[in-house]
């Protein structure tokens, strides 16, 4: 394609770029207290932030990796217990054109 992978995008969307492709996943406060362990896992997650501010050098580097993990961690373990709802096709509206 001459356009490379935008090509490849404009062919998936019909060329709509207000399509989001993934759903946005955010967590929250219910979602904290029903999810089991991840009240526990942001707990953590606290602790190690201010053991990283705190660090330097290669620890820091090794806390800052870890924090970049466990954040991971609460996004999957929120989409096993509760998956989110994906739709398989996307559907578009045909505007009637008047040919006159």
């Amino acid at each position: 394609m001459e356009n490379g992978e935008d090509g490849i995008y404009n062919l998936m969307t019909g060329g709509d770029k207000n399509i989001l492709l993934v759903p946005k996943i955010q967590i929250t406060e219910e979602d904290i207290e029903n999810v089991p362990g991840l009240k526990l896992l942001r707990e953590e997650i606290k602790k190690i932030e201010i053991q990283q501010k705190a660090a330097r050098g290669k620890r820091k580097f090794l806390l800052t990796k870890q924090l970049k993990e466990m954040r991971q961690d609460q996004y999957i373990l929120k989409s096993s217990y509760k998956p989110p709802i994906v739709t398989m096709k996307l559907t578009k509206s045909i505007n009637q054109i008047n040919l006159n």
